[in-house]
């Protein structure tokens, strides 16, 4: 009697646990369904929507999306940008600038050409782009242009002369800098000297700055010849 009311017992804890797994399953299948049935109708409206616009915009007579937009008010506040990428060069580096003419060395300050594609030697008196840090071998060549202001870090640059480390260098002929120029006339500020350049030609490295307007003149001008030089921004500075 004991082993069949145990026999009995068993039997019905097996078929309680069938009964369970079946009645999760029954619960199941819906839910499934439910989430294949939602994701269909998602994939059906992504796949129709763009021929429903390109229907709507070829069918004359009706108002245009942008209208839409606007009579709903959904145009204001909306900000349109490009790419915000596109265009920008994140080492301040261009490397697709053509060169007017052949340069003798790398490092040298250079200007805009001949048009804004092309980069020549940089005057005394020329506001500089950058430092090519190429050696184009004649015109037409292709270099890269290292923008000052843009460009981080340190750079090196020639110097015109002997230069003490720390102080501000100028722009020189020739694509050259020299430290503080002791002859009136334009010149571009450019950077400071972390370590000193020994000699004319000599390579050294520089903080580089963006190009600052210098106007230098003779000694003992007066109060109205100071003021004319300071036009445009220029830093004055009056020889001894």
């Amino acid at each position: 009697e004991n082993g069949l009311t145990k026999q009995h017992f068993a039997s019905r804890h097996t078929l309680m646990r069938q009964l369970k797994k079946t009645e999760n399953t029954t619960q199941y299948i819906p839910t499934q369904m439910k989430t294949n049935l939602i994701l269909g109708c998602l994939i059906l409206a992504a796949l129709l929507l763009p021929l429903a616009l390109l229907a709507w915009q070829s069918m004359p007579g009706l108002p245009s999306l942008r209208g839409l937009r606007r009579a709903a008010g959904l145009h204001a506040g909306i900000l349109r940008v490009n790419a915000l990428t596109d265009g920008t060069h994140a080492t301040g580096r261009i490397g697709h600038l053509l060169a007017d003419a052949a340069l003798t060395t790398r490092h040298l300050l250079v200007k805009t050409g001949s048009d804004a594609a092309h980069f020549a030697a940089c005057g005394a008196g020329d506001k500089p782009l950058g430092l090519c840090i190429d050696e184009p071998s004649g015109a037409e060549e292709a270099a890269t242009i290292a923008f000052l202001g843009a460009a981080p870090g340190t750079v090196r640059m020639v110097g015109s002369e002997a230069i003490a480390a720390g102080a501000d260098v100028y722009t020189a002929a020739s694509g050259k800098v020299q430290d503080e120029p002791g002859s009136a006339g334009t010149y571009y500020h450019v950077g400071r000297a972390i370590t000193a350049c020994s000699a004319d030609g000599d390579t050294f490295e520089v903080t580089p700055r963006l190009p600052q307007l210098v106007k230098v003149i003779a000694s003992g001008a007066d109060l109205p010849a100071v003021k004319a030089a300071m036009s445009g921004g220029a830093i004055v500075i009056v020889l001894a």
